[in-house]
């Protein structure tokens, strides 16, 4: 659930129409299809998809989705999301990296996708999802991660592809 079953507080941007946030929903299918072949140098299933708008994560259990829209000539576009969800930490093949030496906690929480219009780039808006997600995350004592999936490289981790103008972080 989107902070505890609340829509976020709307993130101002300036100059602009504020964002405002809110669980996946069947109808946002479309459009989240689209931005995910825009902004990934990857292809996801309709069985991906399928799950998503039903809050179904892909290993099983709940899926974390915030979606952000923002009202352009009165009308709600969509602008970003996120999609998370806890995986059992032995389903990180990374996990000794993470945890060397620590005890490892039993979950971890896995962004599978982050996406942000790049016209809504460096404004917060990616900066917000994440900190939904960490919020998602604390609510679980057992989760001692926040990683991305597609690479499984944890923490944060920015695509290297030409729609992306910001160098690999990690």
């Amino acid at each position: 659930m989107l902070l505890d079953g609340m829509m976020a507080s709307p993130l101002p941007v300036e100059g602009e129409e504020p964002i405002t946030f809110t669980e996946i929903e069947p109808w946002h299918r479309e459009k989240l299809v689209e931005m995910h072949e825009e902004l990934f140098p990857v292809s996801y299933s309709k069985h991906f998809y399928n799950k998503a708008i039903k809050k179904e994560g892909l290993r099983g259990g709940p899926l974390f989705t915030s979606i952000a829209f923002q009202k352009r000539n009165g009308i709600d576009v969509m602008v970003g999301f996120v999609m998370a969800q806890f995986l059992p930490i032995s389903k990180c093949d990374e996990r000794g990296e993470l945890f060397d030496g620590l005890s490892e906690p039993g979950l971890v929480y896995y962004i599978l996708t982050l996406g942000i219009e790049k016209s809504l780039r460096r404004t917060g808006l990616g900066t917000e999802l994440i900190r939904q997600c960490i919020q998602d995350a604390s609510h679980n004592p057992n989760c001692g991660a926040v990683s991305n999936a597609h690479k499984h490289i944890y923490i944060i981790y920015v695509y290297t592809h030409p729609v992306f103008d910001v160098p690999l972080t990690k």
